[in-house]
């Protein structure tokens, strides 16, 4: 109810987070089906019409197809600490990937690694690095 109130008057921490855990998980099935039974069927049409018209050559139809994503809005943690701790787990274990834990967060791989390699680069060649010795 604090959702749609905004009222948090009356509610805990832990009331909280299980209901906002809850409705994430509702929104993300929600999400899934909406892209299983809209978004894919329209970007393969999508993807068909612009073979048609030569926008893209026939032989990359599958290999396009086979590698979009609709990627659903993430959220951000409830609790930073222990949702990272245990993503960790999950990832040290296989349990998940890093692309499936960052499309948690609404974030594409790519995008991230991308950001990660930028970010090396300008600490390398930073002022703060020469002065502190690093």
């Amino acid at each position: 109810m604090q959702t749609l109130t905004g009222d948090l008057n009356e509610v805990n921490y832990s009331s909280i987070r299980h209901g906002a855990s809850e409705q994430r998980r509702q929104f993300r099935g929600l999400q899934n089906f909406i892209i299983r039974h809209l978004h894919n069927k329209v970007f393969k049409a999508w993807l068909a019409n612009e073979i048609k018209r030569g926008a893209f050559r026939v032989e990359l139809f599958e290999t396009i197809l086979n590698n979009f994503a609709f990627k659903p809005q993430g959220w951000e943690y409830i609790d930073p600490f222990k949702e990272m701790n245990a993503n960790k787990v999950a990832l040290d274990t296989g349990q998940k990937t890093l692309s499936q834990i960052l499309r948690e967060q609404g974030r594409e791989f790519d995008s991230h690694m991308q950001e990660l390699k930028k970010e090396a680069k300008v600490l390398k060649n930073s002022p703060l690095k020469a002065k502190n010795g690093g």
